[in-house]
């Protein structure tokens, strides 16, 4: 954290997850599901290629 603004590679990687989602979708990576220790309603996953991060990221669409 700097300031009052969030920097570094998950704060990238969650900007660009979020990004990716189409419109009325919420989409998270595999690791930030993971960490909440909790379950939630999939509606699929997909790869993305993330600008700026060398490996895919596996991105959770949650039913909602």
């Amino acid at each position: 954290r700097s300031g009052t603004d969030y920097v570094g590679t998950g704060v990238t990687i969650a900007a660009r997850v979020g990004a990716a989602a189409e419109g009325g979708e919420i989409l998270a990576s595999r690791a930030s599901l993971e960490a909440t220790h909790r379950s939630f309603p999939e509606a699929g996953t997909r790869m993305l290629e993330l600008k700026g991060i060398p490996e895919p990221t596996e991105a959770i669409a949650i039913r909602w």
